[in-house]
């Protein structure tokens, strides 16, 4: 059987007293337990609405409730993706810090412009520009 853990940090809760009261809290990260984030009738598709037909719509997922349909749902701890949020993260930062494309012999490539006495300056901010327009075409 699956261990009872705090919806937020994933601490395991088998040594509070059960049923959880309302006061509970997690004894790592002090976060409220008797709140919809724990509850097996959450509907995180749903903002207002609770897949317990009687309950009151909930308000606050993460604040403690008096909710008398509150029931503990197992595992209920789920870990931010960071394998993605990292990814997403990477490819923007590779999108902006990357080196100036360097000008063809008098022709101006588009990120770069050219100044007063006709030679090729580099605009990052035309570049990024332009980086951002393939990415998104």
């Amino acid at each position: 059987m699956s261990a009872l853990v705090c919806w937020n940090c994933g601490q395991a809760l088998d040594h509070l007293p059960q049923p959880l009261s309302r006061q509970a809290t997690c004894p790592a990260c002090f976060h409220e337990l008797h709140c919809c984030r724990l509850c097996q009738h959450l509907d995180p598709r749903a903002t207002t609405t609770c897949l317990e037909d009687r309950a009151d719509p909930p308000v606050q997922k993460d604040n403690a409730n008096f909710c008398e349909f509150f029931s503990p749902r197992v595992q209920a701890f789920r870990p931010a993706d960071t394998n993605h949020s990292k990814q997403a993260r990477e490819q923007l930062n590779a999108l902006f810090t990357d080196s100036p494309v360097p000008a063809d012999h008098g022709t101006t490539v588009p990120g770069e412009r050219q100044d007063a006495l006709g030679t090729d300056a580099f605009d990052p901010a035309a570049a990024a520009k332009k980086k951002l327009e393939d990415l998104f075409r």
